[in-house]
């Protein structure tokens, strides 16, 4: 991942508002070790009952609307201040954009494909928990050099509860600190590519992952996942090069979720184009242009408009090794 350099005259931008909070020295300490921290957003009761009410409708698909957008409900959720400021603190910048959001899944609808994992044969040949090894995944590629960044070269997700999700209820699973060994690997990759383009990678062979220059994913598969269990209100914030993996829900009850995912002004986001999924980045266009529409005048700041989004999306510049810039992701 890339940032943008400073403006010609090495001055920030005077109007920037200044950062604030949220997230204490120990949960801060929690995201930079782990790469997940569990968050108390502490809004208002109407405010999550509301919100609530609008997952349910978008659950039926009786909204009777064709953007999750035109709810008021769930425009003013994620709309609250909080999570701009999350985004602010965690991603080290005064001015941060919305990338994605949308509904959690419910957990329930992963029943299928747990079934199917657990039918295969990689407890066999690895001796590993399937539906973790099917799943385990991460969004984006993230050297150490990223995460270390200021601002954060990285994409931060928000995911928050309007029910309680305990482990039963699809919490999601977490490999807490496999952002760092997974910093190291892409880091030292970037490098080896760098310095001899034609000197092939390594190839490890384990569960999906077998091009070349991508780790050995049977050092992760075999370890045990954390369950982020999370009280109704919380959010989950994490890094989306933290390995993580949705989960089948045990529970008649589905999670209630939504999520939102961030970006730091100045950190590129022309990678989303990669791994079969160039339309993501049409879809950020035409989602930043909607927000900006329904969100109130004093909100809609945190939609990109036009030009800073294309802006962020030019700053993609060749750095991986060409299997893993295909890709952009596990």
């Amino acid at each position: 991942m890339q940032t943008e350099s400073q403006s010609a005259n090495g001055q920030a931008e005077a109007t920037r508002p200044a950062m604030t909070a949220p997230l204490d020295a120990a949960q801060m300490q929690a995201f930079e070790d782990d790469g997940a921290v569990l968050v108390d957003l502490r809004l208002s009761l109407d405010l999550l009952d509301r919100a609530e009410t609008a997952w349910n409708r978008q659950a039926k698909g009786d909204t009777g609307q064709g953007s999750i957008l035109e709810d008021q409900d769930y425009v003013e959720l994620i709309s609250a201040p909080v999570f701009e400021e999350i985004a602010k603190q965690v991603l080290r910048s005064d001015k941060v954009f919305i990338l994605e959001t949308g509904r959690a899944g419910t957990g329930i609808d992963r029943a299928e494909t747990n079934e199917i994992a657990q039918r295969n044969d990689w407890p066999e040949k690895h001796g590993i928990r399937s539906e973790w090894a099917n799943s385990m995944h991460t969004d984006v590629q993230v050297t150490t050099e990223d995460f270390e960044a200021t601002p954060r070269r990285e994409h931060l997700a928000i995911w928050f509860w309007l029910n309680d999700v305990p482990a039963e209820r699809a919490a999601m699973r977490v490999l807490k600190g496999s952002h760092k060994r997974l910093g190291a690997h892409w880091q030292e990759m970037q490098q080896r590519w760098k310095a001899n383009p034609n000197s092939p990678l390594p190839v490890r062979h384990g569960p999906r992952w077998e091009a070349e220059g991508e780790p050995d994913a049977r050092w992760f598969a075999a370890l045990e996942p954390t369950a982020m269990a999370a009280p109704r209100g919380y959010a989950q914030v994490f890094s989306q090069s933290l390995l993580h993996a949705g989960w089948h829900s045990e529970d008649t009850e589905p999670r209630k979720g939504f999520h939102i995912s961030w970006v730091a002004d100045g950190v590129s986001i022309g990678g989303m184009r990669f791994n079969d999924q160039s339309g993501r980045i049409d879809g950020v266009r035409q989602r930043s242009a909607e927000l900006r529409q329904v969100m109130a005048p004093q909100r809609r700041h945190v939609a990109m408009e036009h030009s800073t989004l294309e802006r962020l999306v030019g700053l993609w510049k060749e750095e991986w090794p060409p299997t893993l810039r295909e890709r952009f992701r596990l």
